[in-house]
């Protein structure tokens, strides 16, 4: 089976990059999450590496990459003060296999909430080979990084607090004091040792002060500098970084749309993004014309009502030009949602979009002119998959169309398509794995084309 490749895969890699680390005496661990390790991984690997090392840390990585035939996808910073980033990596025989290293160095805000200079060289070398943190730090981990950035504590996480912070203590109060101070440092090991979430939940503003006041004190001018890098990488990330990545699926109802479009939000590229979102026809911004101009009913009663439906006769010309103007706002106002999700990491699917207006029926009377003043005013996407097939095919898998007005509107795409810059066509008529796998490719050439530019 394809998971079990992967999986080998990406056991293998890791046994190889582990080993190499460790020769080349790189200071590392794994953050969390590291029972299954190598054999199994979830989402990503956390991984603290020394940031005087991180040089030797990337040419290990490269040389194990280039020995295994491995390739870089992209890298994405998150601190560049202090090599914080996101390494992508993939290999594609026999299958896509793609693997999310996670360089971890906890910060909220440009503040560092536990010492990494202290107990974080001081890591412990398990039986497979790799290093983890000590089980108090591993402790103050999962439960800092909880408390800082959302203000409660994971509840999958809970009993490893307790169990851990009992067990080093130590270590525990050795990786806080520096960001919180003695007594603060006490009061966090007392509470997680008992486990009291509502109290350490209630302290979460307070500690989040502590934490601004402290890193001033303790070194205001390294502290500024390093807000002063967040800052310009918060900018240039929701400005200029553009590390997620905008789908349309363009087709007639019944090729496939809604499919290939769950099938790509569970597929192997599905680790590139933090968040996945998938849109049927119209941003969630305005209401649906409908509710707010019920009056407006469709003359042939027979043919079933959508708002980018399938009517046998085109709407009336400024029937047929209100519907595109009045959604046409809505997708302009999905500039702002599309812009922060991609900033993200994000990736948003339309399995209907804009230009489904080109090639329904309804809207042929609407002037051409007009659609296109409109189209260059909503979101483009970074890719547009026309998905194609037999009319009769398509036909066979829905009848709401004819199998005439089935080709007419595969045409229409094609003609649509056929000048639109980052445009795939997609034979449904193959399997779905194979159709799934040709847009994984592109979708991993947009990204590999975007690391090259940057």
């Amino acid at each position: 089976m394809q998971l079990v490749n992967n999986e080998d895969l990406t056991a293998q890699f890791l046994r190889q990059l582990f080993i190499r680390l460790n020769d080349a005496k790189v200071d590392y661990c794994v953050l969390r999450n590291y029972e299954d390790l190598p054999e199994k991984i979830g989402n990503d690997i956390d991984l603290w590496v020394n940031k005087n090392q991180q040089d030797r840390f990337k040419q290990v990585l490269v040389d194990t990459m280039n020995n295994l035939g491995w390739d870089l996808i992209a890298y994405f910073f998150k601190l560049r003060a202090i090599g914080s980033g996101d390494y992508f990596i993939k290999k594609e025989d026999p299958s896509l296999t793609i693997l999310h290293l996670d360089l971890c160095f906890y910060h909220w805000k440009g503040l560092a909430f536990f010492d990494e200079n202290a107990p974080l060289n001081k890591t412990v070398k398990t039986e497979k080979g790799f290093y983890v943190p000590l089980p108090g730090v591993e402790a103050s981990i999962l439960l800092l990084k909880s408390l800082i950035y959302s203000g409660h504590v994971q509840e999958k996480y809970k009993k490893r607090i307790i169990d851990f912070s009992n067990k080093d203590p130590d270590s525990f109060l050795l990786s806080i004091q520096k960001p919180f101070g003695c007594q603060t440092a006490k009061s966090i090991l007392d509470l997680a040792k008992r486990g009291d979430w509502h109290k350490l939940e209630k302290k979460t503003t307070l500690l989040r002060w502590q934490l601004i006041v402290r890193s001033l004190c303790n070194d205001s001018l390294d502290q500024i500098k390093i807000w002063c890098i967040y800052f310009y990488d918060q900018v240039k990330k929701y400005f200029f970084h553009n590390r997620g990545i905008f789908i349309v699926l363009l087709g007639p109802d019944g090729s496939g749309k809604s499919t290939i479009s769950s099938e790509l939000i569970k597929s192997e590229v599905r680790r590139l993004f933090q968040n996945k979102l998938a849109y049927h026809g119209h941003f969630p911004f305005l209401p649906r014309l409908k509710k707010i101009m019920p009056f407006i009913k469709h003359k042939h009663h027979q043919q079933q009502h959508h708002e980018i439906g399938y009517y046998a006769y085109p709407f009336h010309p400024l029937r047929a030009m209100v519907y595109p103007l009045y959604y046409g706002i809505n997708y302009f106002i999905g500039h702002i949602m599309i812009w922060l999700e991609k900033a993200r990491g994000g990736l948003v699917i339309f399995d209907r979009y804009f230009y489904d207006y080109y090639i329904q029926r309804q809207y042929d009377k609407c002037p051409r002119w007009f659609l296109g003043i409109i189209s260059r005013l909503v979101p483009l996407p970074d890719l547009i998959i026309c998905l194609d097939n037999e009319p009769e095919k398509i036909f066979e898998r829905k009848h709401e169309l004819s199998v005439e007005e089935i080709e007419r509107q595969l045409n229409a795409c094609r003609a649509l398509t056929k000048n639109m810059k980052n445009t795939i066509i997609v034979n449904t008529a193959e399997s779905l794995e194979l159709s799934v796998n040709k847009i994984q490719k592109k979708i991993l050439s947009i990204f590999i084309m975007r690391q090259k530019r940057s």
